[in-house]
């Protein structure tokens, strides 16, 4: 899957905010990803941060993998009330 940065420039010098599912993929595909659009940082709003299907997107095993490929992550379980 190849995807074009398209992002606008910002004047107001702010950064831009995607967001993304990991849905199936495996962690390598989202980090390409994640890299090809310059994310420097991930915020986990994740009420429960597991994933049962794909065991590298649950914590704590998804910080490591993250530094391995130069991106953050911030948690912030969110209350699903």
């Amino acid at each position: 899957m190849q995807l074009e940065n398209s992002c606008p420039t910002n004047s107001g010098g702010l950064n831009p905010l995607f967001t993304v599912g990991h849905s199936i993929l495996d962690f390598e595909h989202l980090a390409t990803l994640l890299k090809d659009f310059g994310v420097e940082l991930v915020a986990d709003v994740r009420s429960v941060p597991q994933s049962a299907r794909l065991p590298h997107f649950s914590q704590p095993a998804f910080e490591p993998e993250a530094e391995r490929f130069a991106f953050r992550v911030k948690p912030f379980a969110l209350d699903p009330g």
